[in-house]
């Protein structure tokens, strides 16, 4: 597995730490959360941009890729709506 495919798979994990984060009660869990989301962002550009640099585009990388960024910009729209930070409808 080259390091566009790991980056791929840790921006997953990044998703889920976001959502806990976010769902947590913690005093400082939305300021977690937000960094986390910006963390899991970059890794976004810097996956895609290794991949090309380095000719290590796969199959694997094409289907996941913008499966986890789904994935993510998803979990980040429904975990905001209990919080009341975006209608329902939006998400």
């Amino acid at each position: 597995m080259n390091w566009a495919n790991r980056l791929t798979l840790s921006r997953l994990a990044l998703t889920v730490l976001f959502v806990v984060a976010l769902s947590s009660p913690w005093r400082y869990a939305h300021t977690t959360a937000l960094i986390t989301f910006l963390v899991a962002g970059i890794t976004d550009f810097f996956d895609g941009e290794i991949a090309r640099r380095y000719q290590t585009v796969t199959n694997f990388g094409k289907l996941m890729d913008p499966l986890v960024d789904k994935i993510m910009i998803a979990a980040a729209f429904i975990s905001l709506v209990p919080l009341r930070a975006i209608p329902a409808w939006a998400a």
